[in-house]
Order: C-alpha cells, then sequence, then structure tokens
C-alpha cells in the first residue's frame, strides 16, 4: 500500500483521483491458518477457532462494536484497484506473502535489534 501511496504522491495523473488499494480477497480464518502454517511457534497465540455467525448476532445485541460488523458476516467483499493498476501500474501484493512475513518484521525481537534511527544503535 505504501508503494500505491507514493506512486499516487509523485504521479501528476493522479491528482484528485480516489485510488483503491485492493487485492484479492482473504477470510480471516484463511490468514489465520496461514500464520500457523508459515510461523510455527511464533504464531501459538493466533486464534483459528471459527465463531459461528448467529452467535455473533446475538452477542452482537449486547455489544455496539460488535453489532457495527454483523451486518457484513458471511460477506465476501471484493474492491476493484483496476483504476489503480491502469492508471500508475501498481500491481497488488498478494496476500499470502505479506500476511506471513510481517508478523516477523512487527515482532519485539525484530524491533529491539533495529536501530531507533538512522545511524544509531538499538539498545
Amino acid at each position: 500500500m505504501a508503494d500505491l501511496h507514493i506512486r499516487a504522491m509523485t504521479a501528476p495523473e493522479a491528482a484528485g483521483q480516489r485510488l483503491i488499494a485492493a487485492g484479492q480477497y482473504a477470510w480471516m480464518a484463511d490468514l489465520a491458518a496461514l500464520l500457523k502454517a508459515r510461523l510455527g511457534a511464533e504464531a501459538a497465540k493466533v486464534p483459528t477457532r471459527k465463531v459461528p455467525d448467529f452467535v455473533l448476532r446475538i452477542a452482537g445485541l449486547f455489544d455496539k462494536d460488535l453489532a457495527s460488523v454483523t451486518g457484513g458476516l458471511g460477506r465476501k467483499h471484493d474492491f476493484s484497484s483496476a483504476k489503480a493498476q491502469d492508471l500508475l501500474g501498481w500491481r497488488p501484493s498478494r496476500w499470502r506473502t505479506p500476511c506471513s512475513t510481517a508478523p516477523r518484521a512487527w515482532s519485539p525481537t525484530a524491533w529491539s535489534e533495529r536501530p531507533l534511527t538512522p545511524g544509531s544503535q538499538a539498545q
């Protein structure tokens, strides 16, 4: 997505345009399974159990935050990034790639090994 932002900010033809940064749709259960498969023990806390939609709808009667998402349960939401692809030559990454590599990059260990600013040393 950062790649699309940079392209949109630097391309005159993108001025005033609304661009969607969307790729292939993925269900949360698919994301969880991918993390478990690729990260092994590092993904031990990733939940993989599925809660039936009707249970979430009932819980939504008592929880306003949950109620706000129950209308979309079980629906696949596809969005098109064709405009961004045609206008700027941008291509979305496959969800399987960033989904399995980003958690390692965001881990506390990874951050403690990085310098805080260019030229400084992590402590």
